[in-house]
């Protein structure tokens, strides 16, 4: 039988080649296509890994608020341009505090001078005096037509000077039942305004008794600590208060000072008092012990035939003293 060889000519071989690389492109081709997706998925990964890493330096702050320099200084500038309004603000609300208390006293002295206790009382007596004023001018139409002008004209004077002689003349051409109608409801409005006044006096005392209160409690804590306790400290600072002494926190400080003063005083008579009555004790002790003994010897308890012939003539001279001498006839 006879093999049959079979002989590549070179353009078989070169097909196969060219085969062979075809096929072998293609399959990296499809190898690189596969792997690439995989490449790509491990770098996102890696990259959102070292996204999400911390950063741990954390960026220094000026005054543990500003984070420069500049901003530092333009808020401690914003800082001193408030500091300086605030003060500023607070030396016109000083000044006008002043202006008002010395106006305040102006007024006091014009109503003292012209003879009210207070100008609360002055302003009182205006409005009454305008309220009477009123009343006969709006009831001018009762007065005889005759004499309407004339009344006019006296309530006119009256209005502008203030004189009461004007009011006085133009009274008389009233009839005597509005006179009397006049005068007990200028009562009434009087007692009325003293009372709405006293009303607000009351109600503006009680709220700076209050803040003045509060203010008391807190700076002088330690003087009010055992103002429970201490009925003297009570009762002493009741008194101030009563009598309106304390009307400021100044006025509390006098007070604590002449407590102070009264309780050092107290203090150190009771202490001088305790060592003079120390003192005294001692002597009295000293005395006793030298009344009842002689030597050691205690003359309280009689002493037998052994013990007294024992004493020196002092001793025994003092025990005779002190039991007499009946002891010496005595059977033993």
């Amino acid at each position: 039988m006879t093999e049959e060889t079979t002989i590549s000519t070179p353009e078989e071989t070169s097909e196969t080649t060219e085969t062979a690389s075809t096929e072998l492109n293609s399959t990296e081709e499809l190898n690189t296509s596969e792997l690439t997706p995989e490449t790509e998925e491990t770098t996102a990964e890696t990259e959102t890994e070292t996204t999400s890493i911390p950063d741990s330096t954390e960026p220094k702050l000026y005054a543990g608020k500003y984070s420069s320099i500049e901003e530092l200084e333009k808020g401690y500038g914003e800082l001193n341009k408030a500091y300086t309004q605030a003060n500023q603000i607070k030396a016109k609300y000083d000044e006008m505090l002043k202006q008002q208390q010395q106006q305040q006293a102006l007024n006091l002295e014009k109503a003292q001078k012209a003879g009210f206790n207070s100008v609360e009382e002055q302003e009182i007596a205006k409005s009454v005096q305008l309220a009477e004023f009123s009343a006969f001018w709006n009831n001018m139409n009762t007065v005889q037509a005759d004499y309407q002008p004339t009344v006019q004209q006296l309530l006119t004077e009256y209005y502008k000077t203030g004189d009461a002689a004007y009011l006085k003349e133009a009274k008389k051409f009233f009839n005597s039942d509005f006179l009397e109608s006049v005068a007990v409801g200028k009562k009434q409005f009087e007692r009325q305004l003293q009372e709405e006044n006293e009303q607000k006096r009351t109600q503006a005392k009680n709220e700076r008794d209050a803040q003045l209160a509060d203010i008391i409690k807190a700076d002088f804590a330690e003087l009010l600590a055992d103002v429970n306790e201490n009925k003297g400290k009570a009762q002493a600072l009741k008194a101030f208060c009563d009598a309106d002494f304390i009307q400021s926190k100044e006025d509390m400080q006098v007070f604590a000072d002449i407590y102070k003063q009264i309780a050092d005083y107290e203090r150190a008579a009771a202490i001088k008092e305790y060592e003079a009555q120390k003192v005294i004790d001692q002597t009295k002790s000293k005395a006793v012990i030298n009344s009842d003994s002689t030597n050691g010897v205690n003359l309280e308890v009689k002493r037998t035939a052994d013990d007294i012939g024992n004493m020196t003539q002092k001793e025994f001279d003092a025990y005779c003293k002190k039991h007499g001498t009946d002891w010496i006839y005595a059977e033993n």
